[in-house]
């Protein structure tokens, strides 16, 4: 390999990693990492957050059509455990009280094994006890709930909560 092509390939590596380095940085003044659950209805919601929140949850990319959502649903589950357990935080938009919730139970089982707080916003039937449930996980002392009636100042408070309880162990 000639000098020149050396260079180049040198000059290109250190530009993605730079590139690497300044999204890590515009990452991390957006906040704490988050993984957003709720129905999928809620995706495109979701990404609009991502203008004010690190939003890290890969499902909200998916439409219908989408060659893993309608064939390959293993792939969507093990990318939903890996961002729900590597995020900073996990946050739920319940927007209907109705909203019967299935995988979002799922993946805040798995956030808070990992050692992760769960906030809820606003609440629904899927997270309160009934006849067949006490809904026990609900008590969880990781588990928070907000009532927010916009999505943006939910997610602003729930950050806002996880920051001071990071602050407080951070500096305690």
């Amino acid at each position: 390999m000639n000098n020149r092509l050396k260079l180049a390939i040198a000059r290109a590596q250190l530009a993605k990693a730079k590139r690497a380095q300044l999204a890590k940085a515009k990452r991390a003044q957006k906040g704490p990492t988050i993984y957003a659950a709720g129905k999928i209805w809620y995706a495109p919601m979701f990404r609009a957050l991502r203008d004010s929140f690190n939003i890290i949850s890969r499902w909200i990319d998916l439409d219908d059509e989408h060659w893993i959502v309608k064939t390959r649903k293993d792939i969507l589950w093990e990318q939903c455990l890996q961002d729900s357990t590597s995020a900073d935080m996990m946050i739920i938009w319940s927007g209907k009280h109705d909203e019967e919730q299935r995988g979002v139970l799922v993946e805040l089982g798995q956030a808070l094994a990992a050692g992760k707080f769960v906030y809820l916003i606003n609440s629904g039937a899927s997270f309160e006890a009934n006849g067949g449930s006490d809904a026990a996980y609900t008590h969880h002392p990781r588990f928070i709930k907000i009532k927010a009636k916009e999505p943006h100042v939910g997610f602003g408070m729930a950050v806002k909560h996880w920051q001071e309880l990071h602050t407080q162990r951070v500096s305690g």
